[in-house]
């Protein structure tokens, strides 16, 4: 199996499945299965761990550009609100799971390129394949975009994700160079969205993103979340 496949193609708990000879997830996989094995209730034991390594099972597919595309729920498409709470429980692993540090980056990586394409959308294609709500009264549209409905936590959830996410490793990477010309798409005219006629920009204030000396030393300084 290679790393283009989709995770939810594996059987039994993702973080134990073997990928080309290694565990993938095993870090994490071992601190959550040791966490579970504290709750005495078995049913609701078996129902904790199904439910955290669900957004794996299910929904995360890794592809070809080692970017991540999360479905949500039944629908193929990803909102970019939604795939950032999917993997928000896998946060504090990032510090010590190299496998979780790539999925959430890969993640971050793919809810920038959408939002670069069109940043009035809420939901996208996992390919420009036209699917979605077409018969949207809309100025613009692009076969990438599943639904054009503007909602600003869309654009705001991203942004705190990749927040999270550098603070948590102290890789901020996340905002370097590559990443510049799609996080402008926050501050640059766009395409107006179905509820406006008028070619308007989208001005979000970027306070959460600190990449001072400062707070990266503050980043590397704090405490793991994750003991044992």
């Amino acid at each position: 199996m290679h790393a283009a496949t989709n995770i939810s193609e594996r059987k039994g708990s993702p973080s134990a499945a073997e990928l080309n000879g290694n565990y993938s997830y095993a870090q994490m996989w071992r601190l959550v299965t040791e966490f579970a094995q504290t709750i005495a209730d078995e049913k609701v034991r078996t129902m904790f761990e199904k439910c955290f390594f669900s957004s794996l099972d299910t929904a995360a597919e890794t592809l070809s550009d080692g970017s991540i595309f999360m479905l949500t729920g039944d629908i193929p498409a990803m909102w970019l609100r939604d795939s950032s709470v999917q993997v928000t429980g896998y946060l504090p692993y990032c510090a010590v799971d190299a496998d979780v540090k790539k999925l959430i980056k890969g993640l971050l990586k793919r809810q920038f390129f959408y939002i670069a394409l069109d940043p009035y959308a809420n939901a996208f294609n996992r390919d420009p394949n036209g699917r979605g709500h077409k018969d949207d009264l809309t100025d613009y549209d692009s076969p990438w975009v599943w639904e054009r409905k503007f909602e600003i936590d869309s654009l705001c959830y991203p942004l705190w994700l990749a927040q999270q996410y550098a603070e948590t490793t102290g890789d901020y990477s996340v905002y370097d160079e590559g990443s510049a010309p799609r996080l402008r798409a926050f501050s640059t005219p766009s395409k107006p969205s179905s509820s406006t006629r008028k070619n308007r920009s989208i001005i979000i204030p970027v306070r959460s993103i600190r990449s001072s000396r400062r707070c990266r030393t503050a980043a590397r300084a704090r405490p793991s979340a994750i003991r044992g």
